[in-house]
């Protein structure tokens, strides 16, 4: 499972249907890129831009500056969750991580530090008088989905930030182009880590650390962001989290990983 090959496996000779291997999982066993469109709306300018890699501009600088935010309910699942990560992203950048708790302070920090790494583990849910999407960080900070934009992604066009977004309901396919790792891609992001079905609040915080110790030892290495996001699937997996195997990224999978 840990390198996703069976090894003089004893049941590889008996009938498929009496057992299930879960390297017959495509999560478990391969790279798999998923690109979602939605239609933004581009008026105020000429074009727009999406940010892919191409030879001689398909590396991302990973830890230059981490912004990360959390929701405080998620502590109350997990104990010390939210912390937890955080000292996993402060070892992984050297201390280079702002934290905050509402979205203006995000949305503040974006313009400030220009980050390379945003983490988001949000609760999420509809709400308000129209029963629209929303997600919360900190104590009661809410920000509704109609009102993400760049300035919650990214300060410039030449910003590629990549974002990791673990939360509840995060990715939701009955809200159609209404998602916020689809919306967070469209808006600038590189590629969203993002799951596809809800998940329970106490697997955001461990599943966090798995992929942030799995892009560590990618960006070390050379290894492309796809590598970093399938083993951290069969690693989540064999601690017993079967939600890793709803962990998907929406974007190019090819991006090669630095770290500071």
């Amino acid at each position: 499972m840990k390198n996703g090959a069976c090894k003089d496996c004893e049941y590889l000779d008996l009938p498929a249907a009496e057992y299930i291997c879960p390297l017959g999982f495509w999560s478990l066993k391969y790279v798999i890129e998923r690109h979602s469109v939605k239609k933004i709306d581009i008026s105020a300018a000429d074009f727009a831009l999406q940010s892919e890699p191409v030879k001689g501009r398909d590396k991302l600088q990973l830890f230059r500056e981490i912004l990360y935010a959390a929701a405080s309910r998620m502590d109350k699942v997990q104990k010390d969750g939210s912390k937890r990560v955080y000292d996993e992203l402060e070892d992984a950048s050297q201390k280079n991580i702002v934290r905050v708790y509402n979205w203006d302070d995000w949305a503040k920090s974006i313009e400030n530090y220009d980050p390379s790494l945003l983490v988001l583990l949000p609760h999420t849910q509809k709400g308000g008088d129209h029963n629209l999407p929303l997600m919360e960080i900190g104590d009661d900070s809410w920000l509704y989905d109609v009102y993400l934009n760049k300035v919650y992604v990214k300060k410039s066009d030449k910003a590629i930030p990549i974002l990791i977004l673990f939360g509840c309901q995060t990715f939701d396919w009955s809200i159609p182009f209404k998602n916020f790792a689809t919306q967070f891609k469209q808006y600038g992001a590189a590629i969203v880590i993002s799951t596809l079905t809800k998940i329970l609040g106490r697997h955001a915080a461990p599943v966090t650390e798995t992929l942030i110790k799995n892009l560590v030892d990618a960006s070390k290495k050379g290894l492309s962001l796809g590598d970093a996001i399938l083993q951290t699937r069969r690693n989540a997996f064999r601690e017993g989290i079967p939600m890793a195997l709803t962990i998907v990224a929406d974007g190019d999978a090819d991006w090669q990983l630095t770290g500071n």
